[in-house]
């Protein structure tokens, strides 16, 4: 069983977690960012066959954003290496995406005037600006 979670500490989880206690899975996969969570020290004491895969984002504030981005590269990454593919020019696919990224949002300002100038819902968009600022630092 795979089961990812940025907290790894919601009230599913924790649910989920007591029901895997009573019927353990043959394996736990955990992708969890808080590596203290429930569901992350479940991986210790669950069974033998339990993995952490950590997302390594940093602590989210507000909108999971860089931890959603972090989990979809890892759990794709984790997937093609459980299936006996070569990560290589996946690795590089990926540092590419991730500096596309970094430069988009080097320039978040402009980029939000472009959108804005082309948009009828201009306050809904402003909005958003808080939000990328937040996510670049």
């Amino acid at each position: 069983m795979w089961v990812v979670s940025q907290s790894g500490r919601s009230a599913e989880i924790v649910a989920l977690l007591d029901l895997l206690r009573l019927s353990p899975p043959a394996a736990l996969l955990a992708t969890a960012n808080d590596l203290e969570s429930p569901l992350a020290r479940a991986v210790e004491t669950l069974n033998p066959f339990s993995a952490l895969l950590p997302i390594d984002a940093a602590p989210e504030a507000t909108v999971s954003t860089r931890t959603y981005l972090n989990t979809l590269a890892l759990t794709q990454l984790a997937a093609l290496y459980l299936c006996g593919e070569s990560l290589t020019g996946h690795l590089d696919d990926l540092r590419e995406t991730a500096q596309a990224l970094a430069d988009y949002l080097e320039h978040w300002d402009e980029n939000l005037r472009h959108i804005t100038r082309r948009s009828a819902c201009r306050s809904t968009w402003s909005s958003w600006g808080g939000a990328a600022r937040w996510l670049r630092h």
